[in-house]
């Protein structure tokens, strides 16, 4: 008799797919309006997550903001934000793909969910991260546009680990005002 499996297997890719020529596909990390975040593992073993927006029927705005959102991740260097990777276009996949860092864990709202309250220390060990980076984007002028407990990750604790702030599709480049001289 064989036995049947219930148990929800996570998506992974049905054959071992390549973005980029570079990262293999793995498992579905996340899904958005447009978007599906994989795990990638490229040619040297190195992680990372693989965000691709396939482009056959997309509307063109979609496809300029995802591009100005990996264009944007490319200027960000902040520790409590996911680092950029990569960036292109695969010809086979048909599809747009960012690759940031992969960040082992969960995000705020998948912890928040199961009930499982952090200690007060890594609250506000977390709210310091994200202010940081708040900070930090704030003093370029981007600001993040979409910030919520699932774009917020918090990495497994090996020492000094950090939160990092993710999916930067909503933000948007402000302009500050020059002070005007009125002599």
């Amino acid at each position: 008799m064989t036995q049947r499996h219930t148990k929800t297997q996570p998506e992974t890719c049905k054959r071992p797919r390549w973005f980029a020529g570079r990262w293999r596909l793995g498992v579905l990390l996340g899904e958005g309006e447009y978007s599906k975040v994989y795990l990638g593992v490229d040619v040297t073993g190195r992680t990372a997550a693989v965000k691709l927006v396939e482009v056959a029927g997309m509307d063109e705005e979609v496809r300029e903001r995802f591009v100005q959102e990996a264009l944007l991740m490319a200027t960000l260097n902040h520790p409590a934000i996911v680092g950029f990777v990569d960036f292109g276009f695969d010809h086979n996949l048909q599809a747009d793909g960012l690759v940031v860092e992969y960040v082992s864990g969960g995000c705020m709202r998948a912890l928040l969910r199961t009930g499982a309250w952090p200690s007060l220390e890594t609250i506000l060990d977390t709210l310091a991260d994200v202010a940081s980076a708040l900070a930090n984007i704030h003093a370029e002028g981007v600001v993040h546009g979409d910030l919520k407990p699932a774009n917020i990750m918090l990495p497994h604790h090996p020492t000094g680990a950090r939160a990092r702030l993710i999916d930067f599709g909503a933000s948007r480049i402000t302009c500050a005002q020059a002070p005007h001289d009125d002599d």
